[in-house]
């Protein structure tokens, strides 16, 4: 039986990383969700949209190494996102686009914190 060992270089990954890949991932991926309503968005915000997705997807890869370049791509991604979906908080053309977009910003809210947290930023290299 051998067991596993690290060397002194490896950094562990805090549950908060972890936590914010998670986020990360499902705001990705969350774009590929068909709404009604759709059509009545801009094209260059739904285009906006989903090159943040790929941005967050990116992010979430270099953050499973801990990478400081992901924290930073991810922060950034994910404000900017959800700077420009805030104004579908009250403008969104339906109900269920409204309650997506809310709860869009609420995640994106929690993986900034998550990012910034002073446990997530030791863990960086």
């Amino acid at each position: 039986m051998s067991a596993i060992t690290t060397s002194p270089t490896t950094t562990q990954r805090p549950t908060t990383i972890t936590a914010t890949i998670v986020l990360l991932i499902l705001l990705g991926l969350s774009v590929l969700i068909p709404f009604s309503g759709t059509d009545q968005i801009p094209q260059a915000a739904l285009i906006l949209g989903y090159v943040f997705a790929v941005l967050k997807l990116v992010a979430a890869a270099g953050l499973w190494r801990c990478r400081k370049w992901a924290a930073i791509l991810g922060f950034v991604a994910v404000l900017l996102d959800a700077l420009a979906s805030a104004p579908g908080l009250f403008g969104a053309p339906t109900a269920a686009l409204q309650i997506y977009i809310t709860i869009a910003v609420i995640a994106s809210i929690a993986a900034l914190v998550l990012l910034a947290l002073p446990i997530s930023r030791r863990a960086y290299v």
